[in-house]
């Protein structure tokens, strides 16, 4: 059985996500290389942006359907799309042949799919599991890949950092996410997420800085509904 004690929406960031306004806007972004940043969470607003969750379990992440997320204090070219599509990805951690299509950026829903003003992952660079301070563990993730515009040749380096929790210790979530649980018979971690995007800066540990304040904001926001 899957491991779905993780709080649903618990895990939100606390920075607002407008992704339903912004989804209203026709057109797309201006072709050109991506450059700024931006914050994501799979819990949104309004119907194009329902709350999309992530499965961890032995090296992969998987998204749940619609497979959606919602934008906030986006700055740059960032500031034209008001949500994007997560894509299942694996191995984590790992170095991966190709490019991957990790995020699909967009100013309306078929924005979303177009394959244009994308995020494509070719290694996890750097990742850290740590104590949550209250039995639990915090996960981030940072990927190293390039940023596309409207086409290929639009390309600029970047990361996107990529922050969960789980109720678990240290010891069982890394054996969940690195060997499939067989030292505990636990699988699968089962929440919602949230993270940063950031074309041409900053350098990975910084990314992971900015994940461990995110999850600290989560497991605040975490605690605070559990004991509401």
């Amino acid at each position: 059985m899957f491991n779905l004690r993780s709080k649903l929406l618990g895990a939100t960031l606390s920075l607002p996500v407008v992704a339903a306004g912004l989804l209203g806007a026709t057109g797309s972004a201006s072709a050109a290389v991506l450059t700024g940043t931006t914050a994501y969470s799979g819990i949104g607003e309004g119907i194009f942006s329902p709350v999309t969750s992530v499965m961890a379990s032995d090296g992969s992440l998987d998204f749940s359907d619609p497979n959606l997320v919602g934008l906030a204090e986006q700055t740059g070219s960032f500031t034209s799309f008001g949500a994007a599509t997560i894509y299942d990805i694996s191995p984590i951690p790992g170095t991966f042949g190709s490019e991957k299509l990790f995020l699909d950026f967009g100013a309306d829903q078929a924005g979303l799919t177009d394959g244009k003003n994308v995020f494509k992952a070719t290694k996890v660079s750097d990742y850290s599991i740590t104590h949550d301070g209250a039995g639990g563990s915090s996960i981030s993730l940072a990927f190293h890949g390039f940023f596309y515009g409207e086409d290929e040749t639009e390309k600029s380096s970047g990361y996107v950092n990529l922050n969960f929790t789980s109720l678990e210790d240290v010891a069982t979530t890394t054996d969940i996410l690195l060997n499939n649980g067989a030292g505990t018979g636990i699988t699968t971690i089962a929440t919602t997420f949230s993270g940063m995007a950031a074309a041409k800066t900053p350098e990975p540990t910084t990314m992971l800085g900015l994940g461990l304040v995110a999850s600290g904001m989560m497991i605040a926001r975490r605690r605070k509904a559990v004991q509401a």
